[in-house]
């Protein structure tokens, strides 16, 4: 049975690298207890683990293939919620759709997993239906 998927910092990285330049990849990851391929992994992305702070596990979000275009729905999601219209991810999916087909972007397919995705760096959340946004300030 595959053991389960693990992350680890940047430190752990260095330290497993260090030790594998000094004893090989093989006795470096029998003693950190990670696969040997993955050590090599990490040898060969030296450079951007030095750059990266010590604690940080993965760059996960990743960068995104398009992002005028998210900047720009970005901006038409915040403006619509602050005009205290509601948006869904259906609702989003077509606007960055009109906005890709504006551009002459004809890779981009705008699904719901993508969606999701771009909420999550944009810092945007959908909220369930029948759900109200909380109010700020308390009602005289």
């Amino acid at each position: 049975m595959a053991s389960r998927r693990a992350s680890y910092t940047a430190e752990f990285k260095l330290i497993a690298v260090k030790y594998a330049e000094q004893h090989g990849n093989r006795a470096a990851g029998r003693e950190h207890g990670v696969d040997e391929s993955m050590v090599r992994k990490w040898r060969r992305s030296r450079t951007a683990l030095e750059k990266t702070p010590r604690n940080k596990r993965a760059n996960r979000i990743g960068i995104t293939k398009f992002p005028d275009l998210e900047t720009q729905l970005a901006q038409f999601v915040k403006d619509r919620r602050n005009g205290g219209r509601a948006v869904t991810t259906v609702m989003i999916r077509r606007q960055a759709r009109h906005f890709a087909k504006e551009r002459g972007l004809v890779d981009f397919v705008g699904g719901p997993s993508w969606c999701h995705r771009f909420m999550k760096r944009a810092g945007l959340s959908a909220l369930p239906w029948g759900r109200k946004l909380q109010m700020t300030g308390r009602r005289k």
